[in-house]
């Protein structure tokens, strides 16, 4: 809520200054035409492009429904990148696989695992993701053990929420320099 208010304020304080400059014959009726023309035709304009132009869009759907393919050629399309937020998921679960060294016992353990994918530093690379400094390549993500531990990483909302913050921080990162389209 209070994000909320804190955004109308700067509307209003703006609507305050207009009426107030227009009550005190701060500009003429045509210097008042003026500067409605130039903001309706440059500057609101000049907003919205910019606005858009560090936007993000994100395509969900069902699995194997070609929402990848999809965002792959919109990316391609509007110039931006790709970026598969599962693959955030799967490569911290490939993470937690190599640390448990074969134990299954550690996948089962929400401190251990908390304390691991914290520890864990997550940057995007030419061709992926990078964990802790080095490239994961991305055909390690697919194996099945990597989605059967995944879906039981899923169940917890912790794990859950710490991922997604990862995934959120990426994305920003990503949307500061160019299009981003997500699935």
């Amino acid at each position: 809520m209070i994000d909320v208010v804190a955004a109308l304020i700067p509307v209003f304080a703006i609507i305050a200054a207009g009426t107030v400059l227009r009550r005190t014959d701060f500009l003429t009726e045509d210097g008042w035409r003026a500067v409605e023309r130039l903001t309706y035709f440059i500057l609101f304009p000049a907003f919205l492009f910019g606005l858009f132009t560090m936007a993000y869009i994100n395509i969900i759907g069902l699995a194997a429904a070609g929402k990848s393919t999809v965002a792959k050629a919109l990316a391609h399309r509007v110039g931006g990148v790709y970026f598969d937020v599962g693959n955030v998921y799967r490569a911290l679960t490939w993470k937690l696989l190599q640390e448990a060294h074969g134990d299954a016992s550690r996948l089962d353990d929400l401190p251990w695992i908390i304390e691991t994918i914290r520890g864990t530093t997550v940057e995007i690379h030419e061709e992926g993701l990078k964990l802790d400094g080095q490239p994961i390549e991305m055909s390690r993500l697919e194996s099945p053990e990597v989605e059967q531990t995944l879906k039981r990483l899923r169940q917890s909302q912790q794990v859950r929420n710490l991922i997604d913050h990862m995934a959120i921080r990426l994305i920003e990162e990503l949307a500061s320099r160019s299009h981003v389209v997500l699935t």
